[in-house]
């Protein structure tokens, strides 16, 4: 066990009429240190048993206690007994230390009772079990967020009998919220419990790193793990395809898996880790596809438009809707996006050239971590965005991962990417290779050794040869093959008889038979090599004995020949009798004592204390009980202390000591007073000194040092006045309180006239320090080179109209409909390829399942049974806030997920709350790791 943010529970008597007050702090390990919130959910909970229920006054109107307000414990002394929560205070923040704050509150309504239930109107226990479950806490900017004389106290109790429980807090270790620790412990009544001791790697350097453990155990790993904390090895792969429009490229995004357990969260963007994705020559987007993601891309349509497969959108695990897909369990995708940077137009406006989630809120697309489509395809992938562009692709993407499917192992990738090509995660990993500077691979940038290192080992490396060398990696032409003999490099040519002679020097070229002949047929005779000599009944010369028997013993059986029949005691055909005499008469011996029960007194046996069949000496003194009023059987009685025949009269604080022999009747408390109120001062016995800061008389100096010997720090620097060089703060240019580089050119502007800071001057093409003297047309070519003062337009022409024409520098010709010469379908699709419409519908008859009125035939895009007419369409995922119960086919506009659902689980909870107090109150670029 660790005693590291060990709880302490302190007890003292109540002012009012009787009970315990107890009080619960959470010790701290440095001054810096901030508690952040104690907590509970379904997996920590927070547990209070009080069988004896709680004081709670009627004067403090709140569950914490903003409400003890020190003025009237005077008139109203019990108010001090109060049962509260709290987070550093023992009264309102108002009137504590300055920048003070009331802990605010969170709970599940579902509970019963509640924490504020509990704290206002009392009960026997609280019990905090559920998802969203229930915390108090402060921010981090609070000042009783930092520890008084080493310690916060969370919560007060008061009670006539005993209390016991589970409590969780969280902690910022230095204040800093990104090493937030959460503590577990369990009490029972007063005293200092330590919180459990979690093993693992605490180095988060390693590959292994284990952010649940509180003491590292010597386990760290930076090369080579194979746990679910390994971020590396996880690529994003940009393969590039033909799009079915000409002159397009398809390019779609595959994030690469670890492993086939492995499951995709979401597809992310924000203020810190900016999503983007530039297409400067436009993204395709086909209006054929009205929604952000592949839900829109119905199979069914592929063949009549094929250009829907060149359609850009967003996507995880899918290339079309996931109720087509095929993956058991598959979910389309939800979306959450920021109102002021939505990410959709640019996957419905065609030409888009920018796809951007860098601001505060931040967008993201999404599936849970249950959908099928999360896990990785056959080859280990899974895809998530497709981009269709005549020209080049780049930008930013960020990624979730679950690896092995553990939400609790989430990794958080960045990758950069150009074009096509496969592309590691930004800062993924750490530097493993060869570090033995004497192996072929030695790799000089190597920081960890991966036990890569490869060395020269001559030696066979023919695994075929008999003398092959595992360990060989280069060939020293010393292979050898076995001869006939097994032999390694043996000269003999042929055994074939496989006997370990060789042939040539080999007696008999096959067997000897059992009868040493070679190659003879063997035993094959009724004594194996001869037959049966006459006369004898075997082939050991033995005969028949007098019972007819080969080699019998003859007539040695109870009977002669045979034993005694079956059932029988002798030769004569006699049973045994109940007492085991053969050809006896006594019929029967229950009780299996040897005597016949026609002549037996007590069928039965006699007990302890002489009783046919009785329950024996089963009495507290054998065969009778203690006698009344006595504690055993010698007549004695208790005494005060419990002590069978003891002379202690009277025991009166049942301390187990006998009062006339007691030297306090009653308890000493902390301070060794019988009977006293104990160590309940902040100095124990004592309080601190006015004026003082801590209980050896120090106080505090300007620097806030507790005993420390700087008298003023007028610039709030850290720095003591009488040793800092500047009392103030130093400019970029090292001036004392001065403005800084804030010129154009640092700490001078741009001398009038120039461009830069080196001189120069603009020259006619707005080139700083250029030599073009004159760009009449502001084509960006100077003059003296330009082979066209002005415009050369469309149709080659300098200064010419341009190809302002339907064709650009003509019409289209009569009867077409586009400069391809292609013509109007019977869709009105130019160029499309359809002959006939019947019915009127938009589907080509060729394409249609139903070729006339949709009442007259039944279509089942879904196949489950029911007409397309018959359809209800509507959100069919039972875990979505707008699931619909009466939806036959889903829409694709199931919602999952919500503002405040920080950890995307689809459910705002008590676990959302604390990863967002680990930030609180930081500027942006004080968070390494959000």
């Amino acid at each position: 066990m660790s005693a590291q943010y060990a709880l302490t529970v302190e007890s003292s008597p109540a002012v009012g009429n009787g009970g315990t007050v107890y009080r619960f702090y959470v010790n701290a390990e440095d001054p810096t240190d901030k508690i952040s919130a104690v907590y509970g959910t379904d997996v920590d909970n927070i547990v209070i048993n009080t069988p004896n229920g709680i004081f709670n006054s009627p004067f403090n109107a709140g569950w914490n206690a903003a409400g003890i307000n020190p003025a009237f414990l005077t008139a109203f002394p019990d108010m001090a007994d109060d049962s509260y929560a709290t987070i550093g205070l023992s009264g309102p923040a108002s009137l504590a230390a300055a920048g003070s704050a009331d802990p605010a509150l969170v709970e599940d309504v579902a509970l019963n009772p509640s924490v504020s239930d509990y704290f206002l109107t009392g009960g026997t226990s609280l019990s905090v079990n559920t998802l969203t479950g229930a915390s108090w806490y402060v921010l981090n900017t609070a000042t009783n967020a930092l520890p008084v004389d080493g310690r916060w106290l969370i919560m007060q109790v008061t009670t006539t009998g005993n209390i016991s429980g589970t409590l969780n807090y969280q902690v910022f270790p230095s204040g800093e919220g990104d090493n937030q620790v959460r503590i577990t412990n369990s009490f029972d009544g007063a005293g200092t419990f330590p919180m459990e001791e979690m093993l693992g790697c605490t180095n988060s350097a390693a590959c292994n790193y284990d952010g649940s453990a509180n003491m590292d155990d010597g386990s760290c790993q930076f090369c080579g793990c194979d746990g679910p904390s390994v971020a590396l090895g996880y690529t994003l792969t940009v393969e590039p395809s033909e799009a079915t429009t000409a002159g397009l490229t398809r390019y779609r995004f595959y994030v690469d898996m670890m492993d086939a357990s492995d499951t995709f969260s979401a597809v992310f963007g924000n203020s810190e880790q900016p999503l983007l994705v530039n297409v400067p020559s436009g993204a395709y987007n086909t209006a054929l596809n009205t929604s952000w993601s592949a839900s829109g891309i119905n199979p069914a349509f592929l063949a009549t438009f094929p250009e829907m497969a060149d359609d850009t959108y967003a996507t995880i695990g899918l290339t079309g809707p996931a109720s087509t897909s095929g993956i058991a369990g598959a979910a389309d995708p939800g979306i959450a996006e920021d109102p002021d940077q939505s990410i959709t137009p640019f996957f419905l406006t065609e030409g888009a050239t920018n796809l951007a989630a860098n601001m505060i809120v931040g967008s993201s697309w999404f599936v849970l971590n249950d959908a099928g489509n999360a896990s990785p395809d056959a080859n280990q992938q899974v895809i998530v965005l497709q981009v269709t562009t005549a020209g080049n692709v780049s930008g930013q993407i960020n990624v979730q991962v679950f690896p092995m499917g553990d939400g609790n192992q989430a990794q958080v990738m960045n990758f950069l990417f150009d074009g096509a090509g496969t592309f590691t995660a930004e800062g993924d990993g750490n530097a493993c290779g060869c570090t033995d500077e004497s192996a072929d691979n030695f790799d000089p940038a190597a920081e960890y050794e991966d036990g890569s290192c490869e060395f020269v080992i001559p030696g066979c490396t023919d695994p075929e040869a008999c003398n092959y060398a595992e360990d060989a990696n280069e060939d020293d032409g010393s292979c050898l093959v076995n001869d006939a003999l097994g032999v390694c490099g043996g000269s003999c040519t042929a055994d074939l008889d496989q006997d370990g002679l060789c042939d040539d020097i080999d007696d008999c070229v096959g067997a000897y038979d059992a009868c040493g002949v070679c190659n003879g047929p063997g035993e094959i005779y009724e004594c194996g090599c001869a037959d049966i000599p006459e006369g004898e009944c075997d082939c050991n010369g033995n005969q028949l004995d007098a019972c007819g028997i080969c080699n019998g013993p003859g007539a040695i059986y109870e009977c002669g020949c045979a034993d005694i029949p079956e059932g029988d005691c002798d030769c004569d055909g006699n049973q045994l009798d109940a007492l085991g005499v053969c050809g006896g008469d006594c019929a029967a011996d229950a009780d299996a004592d040897g005597i016949c029960d026609n002549v037996d007194d007590c069928v039965g046996a006699l007990d302890e204390c002489g009783i046919c069949n009785g329950p024996g000496d089963i009495y507290e003194c054998g065969c009778t009980d203690i006698p009344e009023g006595a504690c055993d059987c010698d007549g004695n009685q208790l005494d005060a202390l419990g002590v069978c025949g003891g002379d202690c009269a009277a025991d009166a604080d049942a301390d187990g000591i006998c009062d006339d022999v007691d030297d306090c009747v009653g308890a000493y408390d902390g301070c060794g007073v019988c009977n006293g109120p104990g160590a309940i001062y902040e100095c124990g016995c004592t309080d601190i000194p006015e004026g003082d800061c801590n209980c050896d008389g120090n106080q505090l100096d300007a620097l806030g040092v507790c005993g420390g010997d700087c008298e003023a720090d007028e610039d709030a620097d850290g720095i003591c006045d009488d040793v800092d060089d500047c009392v103030g703060e130093l400019d970029a240019c090292d001036v004392c309180n001065g403005p800084g580089e804030i010129y154009e050119c640092g700490c001078a502007d741009i001398p009038e006239g120039d461009c830069d800071c080196d001189g120069n001057q603009l020259d006619a093409l707005d080139v700083c320090g250029g030599g073009c003297a004159g760009d009449a047309d502001a084509d960006g070519i100077c003059d003296d080179v330009d082979d066209c003062v002005g415009a050369v337009d469309a149709c080659g022409v300098c200064n010419g109209l341009g190809d302002i024409y339907e064709c650009g520098c003509t019409e289209i010709p009569e009867g077409d409909c586009d400069c391809d010469g292609n013509q109007v379908d019977v869709l009105g699709v130019c160029g499309g390829g359809c002959s006939s419409d019947a019915d009127n519908d938009g589907i080509c008859d060729d394409v249609d399942t139903c070729v006339g009125n949709p009442e007259d035939c039944c279509t089942d895009y879904n196949q489950n049974g029911l007409c397309d007419a018959d359809e209800v369409v509507g959100c069919t995922f039972p875990s979505a806030p707008n699931y619909n119960p009466l939806a036959t086919m889903d829409n694709g506009t199931c919602i999952f997920s919500c503002y405040g659902d920080l950890n995307g689980d689809g459910h705002i909870q008590l676990e959302d709350l604390l990863d967002l107090l680990q930030f609180f109150g930081l500027y942006c670029y004080e968070v390494d790791d959000l």
